[in-house]
């Protein structure tokens, strides 16, 4: 909790209800993880083509299994390590996190980062979309809960973090699929350093870590839970 503190006075001492310049140029990283291929990349081809020129998208992938791999389209944008992931490992979230620091280093500055998995379809325009995500310029997008939707998430989930020493009040799970502003990025990728260790380490236990990470992150970090304005279950902060 002092990590997350010490992070939180560094970094995120902006106020979060501030709107987002609407002239500025929007520079969106969409992180996909994918297992062999990219089923819908005709799909996202197409979405990333129809947008007005108001937003730059690049695209990282992880692999599990890059070798099979077969569109060169892919293959362009993939990460140069796998850490092939089984259904459910702690590895997942380390793909995420690989994601998350290759592309926050970009030289084009990306200011959000959107994770989707390969089964994932573009449902509205890029740039109705981008207008959703930039709306406001200091929040994520983290569909949050801290109650166990059962017995087997309380369980594998919520208590293996608070056996190893993490508050309740700070065990939150959300939506793999989130979307995070720099800021938030920045923090995530910095909380391990300042704590000391390697904060996944904390979640080798958890099922589906995935789901656990990032919401407990921010929580740690003080930017989610009953105290900052966004409704538990219903959290977009």
């Amino acid at each position: 909790l002092q990590a997350g503190a010490t992070v939180r006075a560094n970094m995120l001492s902006t106020p979060t209800n501030t709107a987002a310049p609407v002239t500025e140029k929007r520079t969106l990283a969409l992180l996909l993880l994918v297992i062999d291929g990219l089923p819908f990349k005709d799909q996202w081809r197409e979405w990333l083509r129809r947008q007005d020129g108001r937003t730059e998208v690049k695209v990282w992938v992880h692999a599990k299994n890059p070798e099979k791999i077969s569109s060169s389209w892919v293959r362009k944008r993939l990460l140069p390590t796998s850490y092939r992931p089984a259904w459910g490992s702690v590895d997942i979230t380390r793909a995420e996190l690989e994601l998350l620091r290759v592309a926050i280093e970009d030289p084009a500055g990306m200011q959000r980062f959107l994770f989707a998995s390969e089964s994932c379809l573009p449902l509205v325009p890029l740039d109705q979309a981008a207008d959703a995500l930039f709306a406001t310029a200091f929040k994520s997008w983290v569909n949050f809960t801290n109650v166990p939707n059962n017995g087997y998430s309380n369980q594998q989930q919520f208590q293996p973090l608070i056996l190893v020493g993490l508050p309740p009040e700070c065990v939150w799970k959300a939506d793999q699929w989130v979307a995070l502003t720099r800021a938030h990025a920045h923090a995530l990728l910095a909380l391990p350093k300042i704590f000391g260790q390697e904060v996944l380490s904390l979640f080798r236990g958890v099922s589906a870590s995935d789901e656990m990470y990032f919401p407990t992150c921010l929580a740690v970090l003080g930017e989610v839970g009953p105290t900052t304005g966004m409704a538990a279950g219903g959290g977009k902060p």
